[in-house]
């Protein structure tokens, strides 16, 4: 009978651990679901708060490759547009985004990944928050960085989104698509500034080397005037043109030394001489950004860079490098 009274208790002990097991897993369910309800109630408490002070939320996913392969963003970084500030809100791990803004005109600004955010690209999205209690689907973000250059694209994900976690769970929402700017010029043919156009790269510079305003290399000198003469040394191989643009300078809100390149103020195609003015004044008192590409037809290179620049996390109008600044006097 012995061997009987071993199966019997084995059998036993093999049910027990099944019960153990499954209460197990219910209690994991419901731990799994309470904490869900504690986040819902949280983001409920959030978004009651954000509405009695008047603000809304914009929400929406971003999806970033570099070269064909997935990278996760660490922020997005917004600017509302009356301000030259800027501030830089996280992403989640699937890469759903859900902010809280004042009623107003925003532009996403720029994107940032990697170790302590050290890699950045300029994205320039705008948006608009209608009124207060209201979140706006913004869009699904996909940016494809290759060659140094990013292209941006929104992609209406609207009924998919609403059942995404970072969908509003008081505030009304509503769809309102973000609008990228549009590429300065036009050219059918783009290669790197460093190869075939004459111009020798080392450390300091890619790209054309700046001349006036004096310092514009390494900080924001103040220009004699609201048009300012922008000078750079001139390329050696004939056949060749310039385009200039100049961008507003946009600081970070929490690191006032670091800066992103905000909106397209002035361009111009096709110069001959190694000099710009703006045709129409600049605002004074603020900082600007400028740089230079080279253009044989409707071929261009990458724009001008430093790798000494002012500011060693200003975002570029590509993914290495920076540009040129200058300040306005006041009035």
């Amino acid at each position: 009978m012995k061997p009987l009274i071993l199966v019997v208790a084995a059998t036993v002990s093999l049910s027990a651990c099944g019960d153990l097991a499954r209460r197990a897993d219910e209690e994991s369910r419901r731990i799994e679901e309470a904490s869900r309800a504690a986040a819902a109630d949280a983001r409920r408490a959030d978004e009651a708060a954000a509405i009695a002070i008047g603000e809304g939320y914009a929400f929406g996913r971003v999806q970033y490759s570099r070269n064909g392969q997935n990278v996760p963003v660490g922020a997005l970084v917004v600017h509302s547009v009356g301000s030259d500030e800027t501030r830089g809100f996280g992403i989640g791990s699937d890469g759903g985004f859900r902010w809280p803004l004042r009623p107003g005109e925003h532009v996403i600004v720029a994107y940032v990944f990697g170790d302590r955010g050290r890699f950045m690209g300029r994205v320039m999205a705008s948006f608009s928050l209608p009124r207060a209690g209201t979140a706006v689907y913004v869009g699904d973000l996909r940016i494809d960085a290759r060659e140094g250059e990013s292209r941006i694209q929104v992609v209406d994900q609207y009924d998919e989104a609403l059942k995404r976690r970072e969908a509003p769970l008081q505030a009304e929402p509503v769809k309102g698509l973000m609008h990228p700017e549009r590429t300065a010029g036009s050219y059918k043919r783009r290669t790197g500034i460093c190869s075939g156009w004459g111009i020798v790269c080392d450390g300091d510079y890619r790209g054309v080397r700046p001349l006036q305003p004096e310092e514009t290399l390494r900080g924001f000198p103040i220009t004699q005037g609201l048009q300012p003469r922008l000078e750079w040394a001139p390329v050696v191989r004939p056949g060749i043109t310039y385009d200039v643009a100049i961008f507003e300078s946009l600081r970070d809100g929490r690191a006032p030394a670091r800066r992103y390149t905000g909106a397209l103020v002035a361009y111009a195609q096709g110069l001959g001489e190694p000099a710009y003015s703006p045709p129409t004044p600049l605002a004074p008192g603020k900082r600007y950004e400028w740089t230079v590409r080279l253009r044989e037809g409707d071929t261009v290179s990458t724009w001008s860079s430093t790798l000494t620049a002012w500011s060693i996390i200003v975002v570029s109008l590509s993914e290495s490098g920076f540009g040129f600044g200058f300040e306005t006097p006041a009035k």
